[in-house]
């Protein structure tokens, strides 16, 4: 005789899960919270009389839910983005650690051309130390034969070859004495020695120096000077004259033929200047010097750096 369906139980088990089998008399079965992995569901009908039937069988898989999936997701994102900002931090702190090494082997090569630059610089000191000895030592000897030969029954002629001698010896002795300087040249510090001085008498010096140089190569010496009314002058004459002899040995050196000519005039006082916008100043004279030859000349690209910290410019072709 059949049993009706509401008399009939069944037994089943999810196997991955439990394995004990469950009894029930209803015809559905619920399960939560599973996790994620493959089951298999199985049950089997028992009827009044205890006889069970063959058990069914059906495979389950269960995955995650979603919002498991988007939270599990967006973890990962953040691991990958610690782990790539930690990779990045370890190969800046190796970058940085590098450029340490580099910049402490820069610093140290810098200290060594330092140490090498200053003991360069106290052989140069010594160097013209001892050859500015040495130079003087027979300068000296000159100016004083020279001083001795003013005081002898000289021709006119021959009084004023010694007075060159004389006045080369002694500028020669101020070039010395400006070269050895090095501290303040080097540390920029050279000052003027502000004194006065009697304009005439350097005029009067260049003219003897230059007018026997310039007939020794055949050129002919022009010498523009209104000594009148010249008043004392205030300033550095040694470095004027520095100056002057410097741009009139150059002219005699690179001209072969012509005129070397230096040019001496009265230009505008600063107290006509000052006087313009209301200032009554006191006079002031005020002198231009000027130096012309008729020798090769500076090239154009050449003439934008004769003032430059880079030494001889001006090419001697």
């Amino acid at each position: 005789m059949l049993t009706p369906p509401e008399r009939m139980a069944y037994v089943y088990r999810l196997r991955g899960f439990e394995e004990e089998w469950q009894v029930t008399r209803v015809e559905y079965v619920e399960y939560s919270d599973l996790p994620r992995g493959h089951y298999t569901f199985e049950v089997k009908a028992v009827d009044r009389d205890l006889n069970y039937s063959e058990p069914v069988a059906v495979e389950v898989q269960i995955h995650l839910p979603y919002e498991r999936i988007g939270w599990i997701g967006s973890l990962s994102i953040a691991l990958l983005l610690i782990a790539w900002q930690t990779s990045r931090i370890v190969r800046r702190d190796r970058a940085l650690h590098q450029s340490n090494e580099q910049l402490e082997q820069k610093t140290d090569d810098l200290e060594k051309v330092r140490i090498a630059a200053e003991s360069a610089n106290r052989a140069k000191s010594e160097f013209l130390a001892n050859i500015s000895h040495e130079i003087r030592t027979p300068m000296n000897a000159i100016l004083g034969y020279a001083q001795l030969l003013r005081h002898e029954n000289l021709s006119a002629s021959q009084r004023t070859d010694a007075e060159r001698i004389q006045a080369s010896g002694h500028h020669l002795l101020g070039l010395i004495n400006e070269v050895l300087d090095l501290s303040k040249i080097e540390a920029r510090q050279l000052q003027l020695n502000e004194q006065d001085f009697d304009l005439n008498e350097l005029a009067v010096s260049l003219d003897s120096m230059f007018a026997w140089r310039c007939k020794e190569k055949g050129l002919r010496w022009e010498m523009t000077w209104d000594s009148n009314g010249v008043a004392a002058m205030r300033g550095d004459a040694s470095k004027l004259t520095q100056v002057l002899i410097n741009l009139l040995g150059n002219a005699v050196k690179f001209s072969d033929a012509g005129v070397v000519e230096l040019r001496i005039a009265r230009a505008r006082d600063v107290s006509e200047m000052d006087a313009s916008h209301g200032d009554a100043a006191p006079a002031v004279p005020r002198y231009r010097f000027g130096v012309r030859d008729t020798g090769i000349g500076i090239a154009a690209e050449e003439q934008a750096q004769l003032f430059q910290e880079s030494g001889s410019n001006v090419s001697e072709a």
